[in-house]
């Protein structure tokens, strides 16, 4: 035999290589399909994590403006119920006192050196209207020019 001729042996393990290389390949290729398994799987986890991170912040900043604006509307509820209140409580009247009356002249603190004999005088000015000045009430202290006539 030569020396450049392989021996049965050579010959064996040579039709062996393609066989172990091949399975090399084999074994490289479902690694790395394992790799990029296990990646996407990783990828797919972090985006569900994600979406539902931005879920909850969303739902919690829909709640938060929905508290906000409940309590907005309570607190306008509250204000119309006060002034409501305020306007059904509301005692007395603003009277315009003709500024040349001695009723004007004594709340005006010019009558009488006193506040106590200005108070009196300004009182008995507003008895002599028809009003009470210690228990004001909405009376209407103009009198209509022409009364109507009572219908027949």
């Amino acid at each position: 035999m030569s020396d450049k001729q392989p021996t049965r042996q050579q010959q064996g393990q040579t039709a062996q290589q393609p066989e172990l290389s091949a399975s090399a390949d084999d074994k490289a290729a479902a690694e790395f399909q394992t790799k990029q398994a296990a990646w996407v799987a990783a990828q797919m986890a972090e985006t569900d994590r994600l979406k539902a991170e931005t879920d909850a912040k969303a739902a919690k900043a829909k709640a938060e403006e929905e508290a906000r604006a409940k309590a907005a509307k309570a607190a306008q509820e509250q204000a119309e119920a006060d002034m409501v209140a305020r306007r059904d409580h509301a005692h007395g009247a603003q009277v315009v006192l003709d500024p040349d009356s001695d009723a004007a002249l004594a709340a005006r603190g010019g009558m009488h050196p006193t506040i106590h004999e200005n108070t009196q005088a300004r009182d008995a000015d507003l008895i002599d209207m028809g009003l009470d000045p210690h228990a004001p009430s909405a009376q209407l202290t103009d009198k209509p020019a022409a009364a109507p006539q009572p219908a027949a």
